[in-house]
């Protein structure tokens, strides 16, 4: 597709890792796509972060499922059952891509995880989360505090450059 703006290798879980962040709007030649997670703001320009039962705060988003008829509906659906939170203006803000390393003779594609950037629409009343079982803790919380809660190290920074200049692009259309 395109050239990916940064890349590393990484060990999670004590086995390696490539890492790639992809800069694009277009998702149409993406079919091994395995999450699809937002940078949902507020009207206060803070970002939406989640805690789903035992794991660590995260952006809310998930897995495709079949139901699904675009990536869109996977990010609104995700959303709305971790944060119960309506979402609007919701722009691409690229992919990430992970291929493990395993052995010299063994690598493996994992797949493709599309980011996108969308505003808080609305906020019903708080419900169980259907993966997780519980209602999910939620905050918003400055941009600048994100890698403080999310530690994604600088794949992560790569991903806050492209999410805050598709975040600038959904201000001043609705300026």
């Amino acid at each position: 597709m395109n050239n990916p703006v940064y890349k590393e290798e990484i060990t999670w879980q004590n086995e390696k890792y490539r890492i790639e962040v992809f800069d694009t709007r277009n998702f149409s030649k993406l079919n091994d796509v395995k999450q699809v997670y937002g940078f949902i703001f507020n009207e206060d320009g803070e970002l939406l972060i989640v805690k789903c039962g035992e794991d660590p705060w995260g952006l809310p988003g998930g897995t495709p499922e079949p139901g699904d008829k675009s990536w869109e509906d996977t990010l609104k659906r995700e959303v709305d059952e971790e944060a119960n939170v309506e979402i609007k203006d919701i722009v691409p803000a690229g992919y990430i891509t992970s291929t493990y390393l395993g052995t010299k003779t063994t690598t493996a594609k994992i797949g493709s995880m599309i980011r996108a950037v969308a505003l808080v629409k609305s906020f019903k009343k708080r419900a169980i989360d259907p993966a997780s079982g519980v209602i999910n803790e939620m905050k918003f919380i400055p941009v600048k505090e994100f890698l403080n809660y999310c530690k994604w190290g600088k794949n992560g920074k790569a991903q806050l450059k492209i999410m805050l200049q598709r975040y600038k692009e959904i201000l001043s259309k609705i300026s």
